[in-house]
């Protein structure tokens, strides 16, 4: 018998959450806030990073790639631009399949914002690979829902950009 290794994956400063879809569904994802979220009022920009379609299977598969597995080895997912520091409240989602459509990602928008302290003018949303797709659908569907948005980021793996 072959037995293949599999890979741990640390989660770092995330938890797993369920997000409701609807009345018979959720969706499971990382979720990372700030490290003062406890201490504030304030709102914060929300970054939502979409897998691609191999790390539809597990919940531990998404933090393989991207803005999960950045968190998982150690960033805290604050930035100084301009000398102002920037934290960001990240999410993300494991799309089973790895196709995400734009309904899905609309409603983990809406819960995110429902559930959170989000700045609504300051959502951002990347993706790799088949995320980046999810990506790219969800803004050519319309301005309702391209306008929820301040900017997106995509990767295909193997293609130049």
């Amino acid at each position: 018998m072959l037995v293949m290794p599999r890979r741990a994956f640390s989660q770092g400063d995330q938890t797993k959450i369920a997000v409701t879809m609807n009345s018979s569904s959720t969706l499971n994802a990382w979720l990372h806030l700030p490290d003062d979220y406890g201490q504030t009022t304030q709102q914060y920009p929300l970054l939502i990073f979409i897998h691609g379609v191999g790390e539809g299977g597990n919940i531990n598969d998404v933090l393989r790639h991207g803005v999960p597995k950045m968190i998982a080895n150690g960033a805290k997912m604050q930035y100084t631009v301009g000398g102002k520091l920037f934290k960001f409240i990240t999410v993300s989602p494991q799309i089973v399949g790895g196709w995400a459509n734009q309904q899905t990602i609309q409603k983990l928008i809406e819960e995110m914002k429902r559930l959170y302290r989000v700045d609504a003018s300051r959502i951002y949303l990347t993706g790799l690979s088949a995320g980046g797709y999810g990506v790219l659908n969800y803004v050519a569907s319309g301005k309702e829902y391209s306008d929820n948005l301040a900017a997106t980021n995509q990767s295909f793996p193997g293609f130049a950009t």
